[in-house]
């Protein structure tokens, strides 16, 4: 299954310069576009457990939500930052 995560280039006061974002609540649209033509499977959902909605992966076949939780806040986890 395809996914996305977004990744910031040049973010001032950090010591690596980008920075991996999650729980992302807005886009502008044409950043969203252009990720949509890609992976159209990356939409907004509400998630229970962020109490908020957010730009997230979901699956292609059913829907369902891969929360960023899940994605980015372990190591080994496919976006976690070991910086």
């Amino acid at each position: 299954m395809p996914v996305v995560t977004i990744l910031a280039p040049h973010v001032k006061d950090t010591e690596g310069g980008i920075c991996i974002l999650s729980y992302i609540e807005n886009l502008p649209h044409e950043v969203l576009s252009y990720i949509q033509k890609r992976v159209p499977t990356f939409k907004l959902r509400p998630s229970k457990m962020a109490k908020a909605k957010y730009y997230a992966n979901t699956c292609p076949k059913c829907g369902v939500m891969f929360g960023d939780f899940f994605l980015h806040a372990e190591p080994g986890d496919p976006f976690f930052s070991d910086r």
